[in-house]
């Protein structure tokens, strides 16, 4: 999202002042080409450098991954998907894979257009590059919390993790509110906002937090998908993603007639929805590995107590 930005932040920079008026900015089919082609060649790079990572097999897992590994065929894996469907535990989380759809369509299409809908921010022709790089520097940010705090917390991937996601959430969706003029994600307006004037810098502090939030709710899906069923990670992440994509799907197709009160109130039940799911299932997977690390405790008492006699 950085890179992304400043791509865009030297674009926009370049076209400036081109058959545009102060709050529209006119692109050449070249420069058009150029931003395709180069979120193209940063996405395939993305790629690569994710198939190149090491594989790591999670070391607190609910059942065991080396149990039944073998290669499977597509129909087989396809019909895994089917059955991992089955699982009520994945029902329960797919709550926070909606939510992390609804999150994601909003910050990337609704609450973007509205700080180009919003007369009084339309003029600032680098906010929306620089709202990139915010929700960039969030995640960023995010990262360093979180692999900091694995260090000193066990688990940190899961119920810490996010309740930094809810609060830093909460805190851009009450901003969000406040300070965006209602219609602004339906049309140009010069409308006031219900409390707080259209501001270019709390516009990249709402951009921050969504950032911190959205990585803290990904961090929170690898860890848990990985932990509760190991055996089937490809199968659990699959389904998350399906559920995410359904989530900013549905978004898309209602935000034209969605104002941003509207986008809030249904962004901010799914937050507390998913919050609560997620708790749900962390506890119940921090009971079952007390009862597999106590079973595993008195077996190795027990084979401790045979090899001294």
């Amino acid at each position: 999202m950085v890179i992304g930005g400043l791509i865009l932040l030297a674009i926009f920079e370049s076209e400036s002042g081109r058959g545009g008026s102060a709050s529209t900015r006119n692109f050449s089919d070249e420069k058009i080409r150029l931003i395709f082609g180069v979120f193209s060649v940063l996405s395939f790079l993305s790629n690569v450098t994710f198939f190149l990572l090491p594989k790591r097999k999670p070391e607190n897992a609910l059942e065991d991954p080396n149990v039944n590994e073998t290669k499977k065929g597509f129909w087989a894996s396809l019909l895994e998907i089917f059955e991992t469907f089955a699982s009520p535990k994945l029902w329960l989380l797919s709550f926070s894979w909606l939510h992390l759809g609804l999150s994601t369509g909003f910050w990337l299409g609704p609450y973007a257009t509205t700080l180009i809908f919003t007369d009084s921010l339309s003029k600032f022709k680098t906010l929306i590059p620089f709202y990139a790089c915010s929700v960039g520097l969030g995640e960023v940010v995010c990262g360093v919390i979180v692999s900091r705090g694995a260090k000193k917390m066990e688990n940190f991937g899961r119920l810490p993790t996010i309740a930094i996601a809810f609060v830093t959430h909460t805190i851009a969706f009450v901003l969000i509110l406040l300070s965006t003029p209602r219609y602004s994600s339906l049309r140009p307006n010069t409308d006031d906002a219900l409390l707080i004037a259209p501001n270019y810098y709390i516009a990249l502090f709402c951009g921050f937090l969504i950032g911190i939030a959205d990585g803290c709710w990904n961090t929170a899906r690898n860890c848990i998908v990985a932990t509760l069923m190991p055996k089937r990670r490809a199968q659990g992440f699959s389904i998350s993603k399906l559920f995410q994509s359904l989530a900013s799907c549905a978004l898309y197709f209602l935000s034209p007639v969605l104002d941003i009160y509207a986008h809030i109130t249904v962004l901010f039940i799914s937050l507390v929805a998913a919050c609560v799911t997620f708790t749900i299932v962390t506890i119940r997977a921090n009971q079952k590995e007390r009862r597999i690390s106590s079973m595993q405790a008195v077996l190795n008492a027990r084979h401790y107590s045979f090899s001294v006699e």
